[in-house]
């Protein structure tokens, strides 16, 4: 079936700030601490959840607060939706009924840059460079938290991206690659010098980053190889970058 190019625009009383989208959902992470589901074909809001408690704001540590404290990123499978937090609350929801599933702050009270689940695979980070790994099952407790841990010299994750067995990380001043065979005990393959990474995707071995306003232009790295295949100081990233795995190419 063949689908024309269209365009839907929703007005939604929120103020939102990070986006998860598939073809049923459209997941809002809003800065007053709301996870938004959004019918995709009306905009019609169909369920609402708050991401932490009201009262988790006096926990955190304030030195680290580079995070508005009520923002919520997410992400989601057809299983689960994940929400974390500027406070450091990561959540993980059933999809279909929204009922919470897990509820930690197991990065500590600060904020939770990176967020990513595929598969039956979860992966957070941590603004003080540590990094989780969960896994949804179908057992009793449904999600299991199976490491917390930090390499070292990883600083802030700002980023991630996972393909169920490898994670890359983006942090202030590289991207990192781990393999995720174990997921007890993940392993760092390698690293490459991108400098402050803001937002990062894999097509493994091939990853993509840009630094926006830190560092400006995108680049595409073998993470493999540790080369450097592609960069633009493109300004506020013009320039889009499409994988086709095993290949990508630059429209």
């Amino acid at each position: 079936k063949k689908e024309e190019p269209h365009k839907r625009e929703y007005e939604i009383n929120r103020k939102g700030f990070y986006l998860a989208v598939d073809d049923a959902i459209i997941g809002l992470g809003t800065l007053d601490n709301k996870a938004i589901m959004l019918a995709v074909d009306t905009g019609e809001e169909e369920r609402s959840v708050d991401c932490q408690d009201t009262d988790v704001v006096g926990r955190m540590d304030q030195n680290n607060f580079i995070s508005e404290s009520e923002s919520v990123q997410l992400d989601m499978t057809e299983e689960v939706v994940v929400t974390v937090t500027g406070c450091g609350v990561v959540t993980v929801w059933d999809r279909l009924t929204m009922e919470m599933l897990y509820r930690e702050a197991h990065h500590g009270y600060e904020p939770v840059l990176g967020v990513r689940s595929v598969g039956d695979v979860i992966i957070t980070g941590g603004i003080n460079g540590s990094m989780a790994v969960l896994s949804v099952t179908q057992a009793i407790p449904r999600i299991k938290l199976e490491c917390l841990q930090r390499e070292a010299g990883q600083r802030s994750i700002n980023h991630l991206d996972c393909d169920t067995v490898h994670v890359l990380v983006g942090t202030d001043h590289d991207m990192r690659l781990w393999d995720l065979t174990d997921r007890t005990s993940p392993r760092v393959m390698g690293s490459v010098p991108a400098e402050h990474v803001c937002c990062c995707v894999l097509a493994f071995p091939y990853a993509a980053c840009t630094g926006l306003f830190a560092s400006y232009g995108v680049q595409v790295w073998d993470m493999v190889k540790g080369t450097c295949m592609w960069t633009s100081a493109c300004g506020w990233c013009k320039s889009r970058i499409i994988f086709l795995p095993p290949a990508c190419q630059e429209i």
